[in-house]
């Protein structure tokens, strides 16, 4: 299953030439809204044909990346799920969700570049530095090191996969 969501990430970065989740949505015909809402850091929704990717104003620009791109793998994903029920973050950013974690995984394969890490790594920047540079947070960092190791690199991952990292 992770090489199929993997592929699913790759094959949009190749259709659209680009990493960006904004340019991706917007080429899919996805509405991208920006919205105070609260706690809450965004959601996906299908209504019939129009899909909604709705983003948190208040929450920081990388961060509102890091949402988008989760929110893309919610509507590759799992958009079947989508067709009865908003999903919202009480259940979307659960690691221990088979759903969430599928999202993560798609969101840490759109945003890095296998290339841009090893860079970052080859500088002899760390886990921590690499992270910042890439203006992610280190647990999807993290996933995409997961991915990295399961195609053969032996990458040092020195944090526990939080289940609730985006909350």
């Amino acid at each position: 299953m992770n090489d199929y969501i993997i592929n699913r990430s790759i094959r949009l970065i190749k259709k659209y030439k680009t990493r960006n989740p904004f340019e991706i949505a917007a080429n899919m015909n996805i509405d991208v809204l920006f919205m105070d809402l609260g706690k809450l850091k965004g959601f996906y929704k299908r209504d019939g044909h129009n899909r909604f990717i709705i983003i948190n104003d208040q929450i920081c620009e990388p961060l509102q990346r890091i949402v988008c791109a989760h929110e893309l793998g919610h509507d590759q994903l799992h958009r079947h799920i989508a067709e009865n029920h908003t999903l919202q973050e009480f259940a979307i950013y659960d690691m221990k969700s088979k759903p969430e974690y599928e999202a993560n995984l798609f969101a840490a394969e759109l945003l890095f570049s296998t290339k841009d890490v090893l860079e970052y790594f080859g500088q002899g920047y760390n886990f921590y530095e690499t992270a910042c540079f890439l203006n992610t947070d280190v647990h999807l960092l993290a996933v995409k090191l997961m991915i990295m190791n399961s195609n053969g690199y032996q990458l040092n991952i020195p944090v526990d996969l939080k289940s609730d990292f985006l909350r």
